[in-house]
C-alpha cells in the first residue's frame, strides 16, 4: 500500500538528504522553523537511545514483588488483593525489564535506518528515502513513512495500527509522549538533512534546566535526605545486633527501639511520635521505605531547602503518628512511610500555592506522579493486611499543610528569610503536635485500654502495623 499521495499537514516542509518532505507542526498548526530548505550533512552514521527506567526503579519494584509474594497464602480467602496485585507489579516489572534491556532505538547507518519504539516488537528497518516525516508534535513523537509496505519486520497488527492511524492523524506511528529529549530529536533530523525544529516544548526544557540550576545552588548536596537514610539503617543494623530478625522483629523489639503503642505513647512517652519514624518491621520495609526516600528525597530537599526538609519530614511523621493513634490505640507501628507520604503531600501543596512560580512542566509531572503514587498505595493499604492507611492519609494531610504554608528556595532571596521562615514554621508545629497529641490523650482512657481484656483482643487480631 503506497501512501506517498498522503494529504498535506499544515507546517514547515524542509528537504531531507533523499528529496522526501519532512513536515512537523506544533499543537497549533503553525510554522517552527523558517521555510529555507536547509542543505543536507554528510553523516553516513548517527543514532540516539530513548529513555529508560533506572535501576533503582526496578530494584524498588522487585523489593515490593517479593514483599507480595511474602504476604500471599494461596490457601487463605483474603488475599485475593494480594494475588492481583502481584500479578499487576509482575507485569510491570516484566514491562519495567524489557525497557531496560531494549530502550527505545533510532540509527542508521548508510542508507539504512533502523527504529526500534516498542520494547516487544523486533526492530523496524527501512531506507532513508523512505522517512516523510520524523519529529515532535507538540508531546507527542510522530513518524510518517513514504511507503509503508517497505518498512521491514512490521507485523500485521502493527501495520493495521499504523494505517489507522495515518487515517487518523495523517501519521503512520504516535507515540502519545515522547520516548527522546527534543534535542535528541533535533539532533537526529539535522543528521538526516532536516531543519531543527523549535517548539515550546523545547523553551519549557530550557526553562526547567535553568530552575534545577537556581535550586541545586541553593541546596548544593541533600545532605538531610542522606542522613534521615543512615539514621533509619542504623537503628537496624542496632536491632539486628540485639535480636537477629532480619524479615520478622519482635514486638519487644520494636518496642524497645521506639515504635507506636498506644498504651505507651499516651502514657507520656510522646517521643515515640519521632522515633518510630526511624523503626521499621523487616528488611523488606527498610528497603522500600528507603528506595522512596532516596527518590523523592533529594528533590523536595533541594525545592524547599534541607532544613525545611527535615522539619517537614517529621512533622508528617508526626501527623501521621497521631492519625494511627486515633484509629487504633491498640495497634503497633513503625516506619518511615507517613513521612514519605507526607514529603509527596508537601510537594501538591506547594505545587497548588506556588504553582505560576514553577516551571509548568514540574507542576504537571508532580501532579500526575503524586496522584498516582498515592492512588495506588492507599489500594495497597486496603488490600494488604497490616498497613497502616491512618498514618499515611495522616502523613499526607499534614504534609499538604505544610507545603501550602511554606516557600520554594527560588523566592526566598535572602538567608534571613529562609531563617524567618524556618522559625515561624518550626514554631506553629510544635504547637500543633502539642495541641495534638493532648487531644488524642484526652479521648482515650489509658487504663482502661491496658485491661487484659482489651490486650488479648489486640494479640489475637496481631494489629503490628507497617508504615
Amino acid at each position: 500500500m503506497n501512501q506517498s499521495d498522503e494529504p498535506p499537514v499544515p507546517g514547515n516542509d524542509v528537504t531531507t538528504k533523499s528529496g522526501s518532505v519532512a513536515k512537523v507542526t506544533d499543537s497549533t498548526g503553525s510554522s517552527m522553523s523558517d521555510s529555507k530548505t536547509p542543505s543536507a550533512p554528510d553523516v553516513k552514521q548517527f543514532s540516539i537511545r530513548g529513555f529508560r527506567p533506572e535501576l533503582s526503579d526496578l530494584l524498588l519494584g522487585a523489593v515490593f514483588v517479593v514483599f507480595l509474594i511474602q504476604q500471599s497464602d494461596p490457601f487463605s480467602g483474603k488475599t485475593n488483593g494480594i494475588l492481583f496485585l502481584l500479578v499487576y507489579m509482575g507485569w510491570m516489572q516484566l514491562r519495567g525489564m524489557m525497557a531496560w534491556l531494549r530502550p527505545p532505538l533510532i540509527e542508521f547507518q548508510g542508507d539504512q535506518v533502523r527504529l526500534r519504539l516498542f520494547h516487544w516488537e523486533r526492530t523496524l528497518e527501512t531506507s532513508r528515502s523512505n522517512l516523510a516525516a520524523l519529529g515532535n508534535d507538540d508531546d507527542r513523537f510522530v513518524i510518517r513513512f513514504h511507503d509503508l509496505t517497505k518498512v521491514e519486520n512490521l507485523s500485521k497488527s502493527r501495520k493495521l495500527n499504523c494505517e489507522a492511524a495515518f487515517k487518523q492523524t495523517g501519521f503512520h506511528m504516535v507515540l502519545p509522549s515522547t520516548p527522546f529529549h527534543f534535542r535528541q530529536t533535533n539532533q537526529l533530523r539535522v543528521a538526516l538533512g532536516a531543519s531543527p525544529m523549535n517548539l515550546p516544548v523545547q523553551q519549557t526544557e530550557k526553562d526547567l534546566e535553568s530552575f534545577a540550576e537556581r535550586i541545586r545552588q541553593r541546596t548544593k548536596r541533600p545532605i538531610v535526605t542522606y542522613v534521615l537514610m543512615m539514621c533509619c539503617v542504623f537503628v537496624f543494623a542496632m536491632m539486628q545486633v540485639e535480636e537477629l530478625a532480619l524479615w520478622s522483629p519482635s514486638g519487644g523489639i520494636l518496642l524497645a527501639w521506639g515504635a507506636n503503642f498506644g498504651l505507651l505513647t499516651l502514657s507520656e512517652q510522646w517521643w515515640r511520635l519521632v522515633t518510630y519514624q526511624f523503626v521499621h518491621i523487616g528488611l523488606l520495609h527498610l528497603v522500600m521505605n528507603m528506595s522512596v526516600l532516596k527518590k523523592i528525597g533529594p528533590t523536595v530537599e533541594r525545592l524547599i531547602g534541607s532544613e525545611m526538609l527535615l522539619i517537614g519530614y517529621l512533622s508528617s511523621g508526626i501527623g501521621g503518628g497521631l492519625a494511627s493513634l486515633f484509629w487504633n490505640p491498640l495497634a503497633l507501628s513503625a516506619g518511615a512511610s507517613g513521612s514519605i507520604f507526607g514529603l509527596f503531600g508537601l510537594i501538591l501543596g506547594l505545587l497548588t500555592r506556588h504553582h505560576k512560580s514553577l516551571p509548568i512542566v514540574i507542576v504537571k509531572q508532580f501532579r500526575g506522579v503524586i496522584t498516582m503514587f498515592v492512588l495506588l498505595n492507599i489500594f495497597f493499604g486496603f488490600a494488604i493486611p497490616g498497613i497502616d492507611v491512618a498514618a499515611h492519609l495522616g502523613g499526607l494531610v499534614a504534609g499538604f499543610v505544610f507545603g501550602l504554608m511554606i516557600f520554594p528556595v527560588t523566592e526566598l532571596a535572602s538567608t534571613r528569610s529562609r531563617i524567618l521562615q524556618f522559625v515561624l514554621v518550626t514554631t506553629i508545629w510544635t504547637a500543633a503536635a502539642v495541641l495534638g497529641y493532648r487531644q488524642i490523650v484526652s479521648l482515650f482512657d489509658v487504663d482502661a485500654l491496658s485491661r487484659p481484656q482489651m490486650m488479648d483482643e489486640a494479640d489475637n487480631e496481631n494489629e503490628w502495623n507497617e508504615e
